[in-house]
């Protein structure tokens, strides 16, 4: 069994400390990302810039995703592999196509692909001041933005490597209408908010409308709902933590255990 490692809380910050801050909470638990990591050039990120007309539209790209290319823009050492994805802007501005802003969508009109999985499903980013959400396939919100979608990735690999124990989970979206709650799936963080306060567990700064995140030294709570259902993990110190969180949770609303681990 590992050995209990001391909790970090991943930090809020401004966009220029992105990376220290995500090493802050990776490294204890895996000093060699930050080793993998490679940078896109100043060059590159300006012909990104140009390739999707950004002056004329009067747009720019968010400060968070600019930040991160200049550390990370060329291989992000895995962070994204939860999406079966690897960054590479060089990859991108090589495929005209990919990086254009869509025009033919009303509704998400500055939208562009920034990162493609391996069977080529993209995920775009909207750079509307005003809205900046991240989508799967311009369908499905994933993310609020990228700097949360970072973070959430972050969490979704590494968090279990803070606990001894851990156990991962999903429901459809019939699963959760048909529960012993009848919760639906919009619904859903609002029943975790309490669990939150029942068990005194830190909701991070980087939970939106489609990951909801909080965690204390005893536990830690993650639930996504992006794409339709929800998928989700808890981390816990003691293993009657986890017969605790079936009772109050996972039996409520129709879960499916995926894996069940003592690290």
């Amino acid at each position: 069994m590992q050995t209990t490692i001391n909790r970090i809380i991943p930090q809020k910050g401004s966009a220029k400390t992105i990376i220290q801050r995500l090493r802050a909470y990776i490294d204890p638990v895996d000093d060699t990302w930050s080793t993998k990591i490679r940078p896109a050039n100043e060059m590159q990120i300006e012909e990104l810039r140009q390739q999707l007309n950004l002056v004329e539209r009067g747009l720019e790209l968010p400060e968070a995703y600019v930040e991160f290319l200049h550390h990370a823009g060329e291989c992000a050492g895995g962070l994204f592999s939860t999406f079966c994805a690897e960054m590479s802007i060089s990859s991108l501005i090589s495929d005209n196509e990919g990086i254009c802003i869509n025009n033919a969508d009303d509704t998400k009109p500055y939208c562009f692909t920034f990162l493609k999985d391996y069977l080529g499903i993209c995920y775009t980013m909207n750079l509307d001041n005003q809205n900046q959400k991240i989508f799967m396939e311009e369908d499905y919100a994933v993310s609020e933005n990228f700097e949360n979608l970072v973070f959430q990735s972050a969490i979704t690999q590494y968090e279990k490597k803070y606990y001894p124990f851990y156990v991962y989970f999903s429901s459809s979206i019939h699963g959760l209408n048909t529960s012993e709650i009848g919760i639906k799936e919009i619904d859903l963080f609002d029943y975790a908010d309490q669990i939150v306060k029942k068990y005194c567990l830190n909701k991070l700064w980087f939970s939106d409308s489609y990951c909801f995140f909080a965690c204390s030294n005893e536990m830690s709570l993650m639930l996504n709902r992006s794409g339709g259902g929800v998928y989700g993990a808890i981390c816990f110190n003691e293993k009657e933590m986890q017969r605790e969180m079936e009772k109050v949770l996972l039996s409520k609303i129709n879960t499916k255990i995926r894996k069940n681990y003592c690290s």
